[in-house]
């Protein structure tokens, strides 16, 4: 790891300097909420760097990848006991840099950020009040310096708060690489060692699931027998628990996780590149939100892509209301799986992270001591939201039940939404026997196209290349046209000479004879 100024260490507890005094930390309890684990070291067999291949310059040996994941660990145990210290959460970007997680770095240096910003504020708006007062950062001793040395001590700190905050923002820009014209990073998604423990759906999640869906039916696990991920068993499907008559109404799915793009509290619509959006007053909210949890601010802000965000900060906030230990152990989060590709896609400052953090100040949320709302978590809540989630031009939504339902390019169910964006309705489009599973078709618009076509469109949400029953015949015809070869052999008939056949003769012997 890179060595900090040495100027900068004065935001750290314990550092001295001749001319300037040490500044101790008020130290924070430790956080009881350890659940991101990425304080426990994991084996360098696990690591999975997110940043693309492309843009990895060096090789990580063994014994270098080891110190580093000993390095993070360290550096997040310290933040769990000095959560408002802005060099710990540097000195984590700087780690999670070097191992090739650009979304984390930025993460953790945004926040190193914002506790300069608020050290800053703090020093230039009460400069007499004890420094750190109600807000668990720096403190000074009213009796340990006199009030010139009181000065030099705050005016060495906003210079050293200032210089670490010009750091954080370099390294931020560092990390996005199509700064600074544009604040996207690039990224490719993959699960975290440090969140092993989310990544199987429990059996209370299945029994969570199927006391929601009603009579008609179930989810079960392997849905397409051993197949799959965990011999199968994390493959869900719907199945009919009785025989289901065509035209009938399976589910009804309302959903407290959507998000639409629209005017905001002003009414203005600059930021919707000349669309209209969603036209009610109060969405993104609905009639039974509280007030403090009004998200209307996020289309001001966001502008033709605030459904998506709005649908992942209503995730959060949902956890939050539901007083849930963690937000991945949620009931609409437990149940969902991602589905992660060597692809690379791009990360967003604003929408991805500053965002996000900043609903959850919103809503009460300590975001620098409760590690369970941390930046690997967002990006986590994002891959799940991205393989489950359905959307049109104005709206994101999430549906727990829906989103138990695999595809068939020929269904026995359809599905249709309400205007009010949070209502979904699965119907029967055939007769179904009992123990038949349940299909929906995920995007209709591809229906007509051909086979590798909509195999292509459905990587989007499957690992591989779709296997229902239509797509395995339609490429079988396909296989087998491209293989019939034409054999010439059968054309051996001596064929009539036509009077120009004897032209093109004469003029091929005229023209060999003058060359």
């Amino acid at each position: 790891m890179a060595a900090l100024p040495s100027e900068l260490a004065l935001l750290s507890s314990g550092h001295k300097t001749e001319s300037v005094p040490s500044l101790p930390l008020t130290h924070a309890a430790p956080s009881e909420s350890g659940d991101s684990r990425m304080e426990s070291p994991f084996s360098y067999t696990e690591w999975r760097p997110t940043r693309p291949q492309r843009n990895i310059a060096d090789d990580l040996s063994p014994q270098t990848l080891t110190a580093l994941i000993q390095d993070l660990s360290t550096t997040t145990y310290a933040l769990h006991t000095n959560p408002y210290d802005p060099n710990f959460w540097f000195q984590r970007a700087q780690i999670l840099s070097q191992l090739h997680y650009p979304e984390l770095a930025t993460g953790s240096a945004h926040k190193s950020s914002l506790l300069c910003d608020a050290i800053i504020r703090s020093l230039d708006q009460h400069p007499r009040r004890r420094l750190g007062y109600r807000m668990g950062f720096y403190m000074l001793d009213d009796h340990e310096y006199d009030e010139i040395g009181q000065g030099e001590a705050r005016e060495a700190l906003r210079d050293v708060a200032t210089s670490l905050r010009q750091y954080a923002e370099a390294l931020i820009q560092s990390e996005l690489e199509f700064a600074p014209e544009f604040e996207d990073g690039m990224f490719v998604a993959r699960p975290y060692p440090w969140l092993s423990r989310f990544v199987n759906r429990s059996d209370e999640a299945l029994e969570q699931v199927n006391a929601e869906l009603g009579d008609l039916c179930e989810v079960r696990r392997n849905a397409f027998g051993q197949i799959g991920k965990g011999g199968g068993s994390e493959v869900w499907g719907v199945f009919a628990k009785k025989d289901i008559k065509q035209d009938e109404l399976v589910v009804v799915d309302r959903s407290r996780t959507w998000g639409c793009n629209g005017p905001g509290i002003d009414g203005s619509r600059d930021n919707l590149h000349g669309g209209f959006g969603c036209m009610e007053d109060l969405h993104p909210n609905a009639d039974e939100d509280d007030i403090d949890h009004d998200m209307r601010w996020i289309r001001d802000r966001t502008g033709v892509k605030a459904a998506s965000v709005i649908l992942h900060c209503k995730l959060l906030l949902c956890s939050i209301v539901d007083k849930s230990s963690h937000p991945l152990v949620h009931p609409l989060l437990a149940r969902l799986t991602p589905t992660y590709r060597e692809k690379s896609s791009s990360f967003k400052l604003k929408e991805d992270i500053i965002i996000p953090n900043e609903a959850l100040r919103r809503f009460g949320v300590d975001i620098f001591a409760n590690f369970t709302y941390d930046t690997d978590v967002f990006f986590t809540i994002l891959a799940r939201i991205d393989n489950n989630s359905w959307s049109d031009p104005n709206v994101s939504s999430l549906n727990g039940l829906f989103a138990m339902f695999n595809h068939s390019c020929e269904p026995n169910c359809t599905w249709h939404t309400a205007e009010d964006h949070a209502k979904m309705e699965v119907w029967t489009n055939r007769d179904v026997s009992k123990g038949e599973q349940l299909f929906v078709e995920y995007d209709c618009y591809v229906s007509g196209q051909s086979v590798a076509a909509r195999r292509k469109r459905l990587r989007r949400w499957l690992d591989g290349d779709c296997q229902c029953g239509r797509c395995v015949r339609e490429a079988e015809e396909v296989d087998g046209k491209a293989e019939v070869k034409v054999d010439m052999a059968w054309d051996s008939a001596v064929k009539p000479v036509l009077p120009e056949d004897e032209v093109l003769d004469r003029f091929k012997t005229t023209s060999s004879k003058g060359d």
